[in-house]
C-alpha cells in the first residue's frame, strides 16, 4: 500500500518547527526533497527511503538530556560570545547540539571543554568587564 508523501513532509516540518532533537540537521535536505517532489510530483526510491528514515526517527523516544551539561555549555557559549571568543562559542554550541540529541561527550571533548571553560570563569568575566 502506497503512502502519501505530503503528510510525511508535513510531519517532519512540524518537528523542525518544534526543534525536535531527534531529526537533527537534516532540514535543508528535506527542503530540497520537497522542492523536487513539488516539481516532479514524485521521489526516487532512494529519496523516499531517506525521507522515511527521517520520519522513523520521530517515532523513537525523545533523548535524555544531561541538564547540568546543557547549562554549562549554554553558559560557556554565552560567556565566550561576550568575550569575543568565536572559536569557544562555536565549540560550545556544537557540543550543546550533541547533548540536546542525547549524546554524551567524548573524553577528548570533555577535556577541551573543561580547559576552555576555565578561561571563562566568573572572575575572568569580571576582569574582562573592567
Amino acid at each position: 500500500m502506497a503512502r502519501r508523501i505530503q503528510p510525511i513532509f508535513d510531519r517532519i516540518f512540524a518537528a523542525f518547527e518544534a526543534n525536535d532533537p531527534r531529526i537533527g540537521g537534516s532540514q535543508n535536505f528535506v527542503k530540497s526533497l520537497q522542492e523536487g517532489y513539488k516539481r516532479k510530483k514524485s521521489l526516487t526510491r532512494r529519496q523516499k527511503e531517506a525521507l522515511l528514515r527521517i520520519e522513523a526517527a520521530l517515532d523513537a523516544p525523545m533523548p535524555t538530556v544531561d541538564a547540568a551539561m546543557e547549562t554549562r555549555l549554554t553558559t560557556l557559549s554565552s560567556r565566550a560570545g561576550l568575550a569575543g571568543d568565536k572559536w569557544t562559542r562555536d565549540f560550545a554550541a556544537s557540543l550543546l547540539q550533541d547533548v540536546l540529541r542525547g549524546k554524551s561527550l567524548s573524553a577528548r571533548q570533555m577535556e577541551v571543554h573543561v580547559k576552555v571553560e576555565a578561561r571563562h570563569t566568573d572572575a575572568n568575566m569580571a576582569a574582562l568587564e573592567n
